[in-house]
């Protein structure tokens, strides 16, 4: 599951350098507590197959806005409706391009759902 935490990163990048021409960073993935979290938007798809999981995009509202106008061609800003829309859309091809790259594994992925001024979604698995 290592390998595909990396393959999002790379497609998480590859989405917002090419498709969004945004700068983005990253450090390594980590479950994150926040005694105060800051609202914002999160969108994410859920895979199964030889792993489950969840792919989770969370963004600050400001952020979200910002990349979903981009990402929908706007200078206009959008109703929460197509905010949803775009964020969605941004981490179903995220999750997408992350497949590929999985040799010989069988993932399948469902369908994107968004939260918006929801808290950051934190997923944490202690083994």
């Amino acid at each position: 599951m290592e390998h595909f935490a990396q393959h999002l990163v790379e497609s998480t990048r590859h989405v917002f350098d090419r498709m969004l021409h945004l700068a983005v960073w990253d450090d390594a993935p980590e479950p994150r507590d926040e005694p105060n979290p800051t609202y914002g938007v999160s969108a994410l798809i859920a895979f199964s197959g030889e792993s489950d999981g969840f792919v989770v995009l969370s963004l600050p509202f400001d952020t979200a806005r910002r990349v979903a106008s981009v990402f929908a061609g706007s200078d206009k800003p959008l109703s929460d409706d197509d905010l949803a829309d775009a964020l969605g859309e941004i981490v179903s091809i995220i999750a997408g391009g992350a497949k590929p790259r999985l040799e010989n594994k069988h993932i399948d992925l469902g369908f994107p759902s968004v939260a918006i001024d929801a808290a950051p979604i934190n997923y944490r698995h202690d083994d």
